[in-house]
């Protein structure tokens, strides 16, 4: 493994990573719909095609693992804090922060940062190791060395057979060589709803999709840099607009919006399940579209800058479009341009814990809902002055605690059978000992009936 050859890399080669295996190229096919420019990908993929793609994830995703087990060895150790499952999760969160810094760059697909991006991801986990006790030089040495493992040559699988699993109520598997993906049967219907090309590669597509989502969320127990707008508040908007809402971060796993009608990270992949492209290659006209991007700093920087563009556009041609914009409260320089927009109509701050994101990894989740760890800034913009906005912001901020109080409800029913279980066993062991005891004897003609008593709770 490279991460276990550390003391051999050469950091000058971290400088210019350039992998020996790029993703293909997407089809020419553009189509238009409800006023924006859909992204080129493709419909319809050649079998063939659809094999390499997978091969090439699968060698994207031994590439990803080799970085987790560079940082697992050789910096998160460093980070120091006990032992224990939060404190595990707080320090992979770095890594997906640093990751998320460089877009992936060059394992993923998802453009090439910014140099100020670049050497930003980096201070920050060079600040986290000298915190810790690192020197400065064997810090920036540990991440150079990160780097080069995150630039290491893809190497494609060559031999492709997914394998589906669908015995197992709880979880259908898709396995692949060594690779193993897994979710939850609603969403794999969903999928084969959203699936546009021919069913006879619906398998191959839902193995690559899920696959390159794996990658993508880092680890196991990664993707908290991304929190999805609970149902009930997408039914809000789509109740208050005329026409279909789009969504301008999703994925054919979590959208809410379907297909044709939802932008996601990659093209060639998401367009086999009806995705738009990119939210930043589109062109807006006027429509309504949720905006609520991955929690990174230079995406919500972006993210804002190119609304402002488009809303310009569209004033120009006296254009209705509507951005409603769900980023977190912070001091990042994205959500001061949100805040200084002439066309932001009104603004409303969601308390921390007292408002619901539905996970990342939803697809995997029976448990759905999270509640926000920091406040929440729900934002709306538009082109022209736009009548109704407290009436609406107030309808969201209800669907967002709503969604709280149904997951407190869910969370009830499972702890009160606990509770009473609980009780009962505590219960019967009193009984026990108290039978063990020589100035105890039990009436074998009257049994102990209470113990089978049901009890209710008012």
């Amino acid at each position: 493994m490279i991460s276990q050859n550390w003391s051999k890399l050469k950091p000058q080669f971290a400088k210019n990573p350039r992998p020996k295996c790029l993703p293909d190229p997407p089809s020419k096919l553009v189509r238009r719909r409800h006023k924006t420019k859909r992204s080129k990908h493709p419909e319809e993929v050649s079998k063939n095609r659809l094999l390499q793609w997978v091969g090439l994830e699968l060698g994207r995703w031994d590439v990803m693992d080799e970085v987790v087990a560079g940082y697992d060895l050789h910096i998160s150790p460093s980070l120091g804090g006990a032992d224990s499952k939060r404190n595990e999760q707080k320090r992979k969160r770095h890594l997906e922060a640093w990751l998320w810094a460089r877009m992936f760059h060059p394992l993923l697909p998802l453009g090439e940062p910014s140099p100020e991006a670049l050497k930003q991801g980096d201070e920050q986990l060079l600040q986290k190791l000298v915190n810790a006790g690192v020197s400065k030089k064997e810090a920036r040495a540990r991440i150079r060395k990160l780097a080069i493992i995150l630039s290491s040559e893809i190497v494609p699988a060559t031999d492709i057979r997914v394998q589906v699993d669908e015995q197992s109520s709880d979880l259908i598997k898709l396995r692949c060589g060594k690779r193993t993906v897994e979710v939850l049967p609603r969403y794999f219907a969903k999928l084969r709803d959203l699936h546009v090309g021919s069913s006879l590669q619906f398998h191959l597509a839902a193995f690559l999709v899920l696959a390159r989502y794996r990658v993508l969320q880092v680890h196991d127990k990664g993707g908290g840099n991304q929190g999805a707008l609970p149902a009930s508040v997408f039914g809000v908007l789509q109740k208050w607009t005329s026409e279909p809402v789009i969504e301008a971060f999703a994925s054919p796993l979590n959208t809410l919006a379907g297909a044709g009608y939802f932008h996601s990270a990659f093209s060639e992949v998401d367009g086999l399940f009806g995705s738009r492209g990119s939210f930043f290659e589109a062109t807006f006209l006027e429509g309504v579209v949720e905006v609520n991007p991955p929690f990174d700093e230079a995406i919500v920087w972006r993210t804002a800058v190119f609304c402002q563009q488009c809303l310009e556009r569209a004033t120009a041609d006296k254009k209705m479009l509507v951005f409603v914009v769900v980023i977190p409260e912070t001091e990042w320089p994205g959500h001061a341009e949100f805040l200084r927009s002439q066309f932001l109509r009104r603004s409303i701050t969601l308390l921390a814990g007292n408002h619901f994101y539905q996970v990342g990894n939803q697809h995997l989740n029976h448990c759905r809902t999270y509640p926000a760890s920091r406040n929440t800034s729900l934002l709306l913009l538009s082109s022209l002055p736009l009548a109704g906005t407290n009436a609406l912001c107030t309808k969201l901020h209800t669907a967002f605690q709503t969604q709280a109080a149904a997951t407190k409800s869910a969370l009830l029913c499972i702890i009160y059978p606990l509770f009473v279980w609980v009780m009962f066993h505590e219960l019967r062991t009193l009984v026990l000992k108290l039978e063990a005891t020589p100035s105890f004897r039990v009436n074998e003609d009257c049994p102990a009936v209470f113990l089978h008593q049901t009890v209710t709770l008012d």
